[in-house]
């Protein structure tokens, strides 16, 4: 439920916006084993959502994700962290550590988030 960017630097990392870990549920994981035989890139994922009429802005997503993230008492350190920004501070550069519980919080935040998204269909 861990995807652990910083091992695949060549995948994962960006120029940008370097997110050196993600929390996925099994759930997700299985929707894309159904849908794809292969890692799917930024475009595969813009064409097929382009070619279903489906409008597919991940600003907006990550904007989404913060935002429900800060509304459940997440520090603006660990979404800065989650989202792949680094701030300036010394303390968030060098010292900050996330705690053990932050992947179970995230992935309990994100099942809310799966099950309002259901609601308001």
């Amino acid at each position: 439920m861990v995807l652990q960017h910083w091992k695949f630097p060549d995948i994962f990392l960006r120029s940008t916006k370097k997110a050196f870990v993600s929390f996925v549920s099994p759930e997700i994981v299985q929707n894309v084993k159904i849908h794809v035989s292969h890692i799917p890139s930024y475009s595969a994922i813009r064409h097929v959502c382009g070619r279903n009429g489906i409008a597919c802005d991940l600003r907006f997503c990550r904007k989404v994700h913060g935002s429900w993230l800060h509304q459940h008492n997440f520090s603006a350190e660990e979404i800065d962290f989650l989202q792949g920004r680094t701030r300036t501070s010394v303390f968030t550069r060098h010292y900050l550590t996330p705690g053990d519980s932050l992947r179970t919080r995230v992935l309990d935040a994100l099942k809310k988030l799966q099950n309002a998204l259901k609601e308001s269909n």
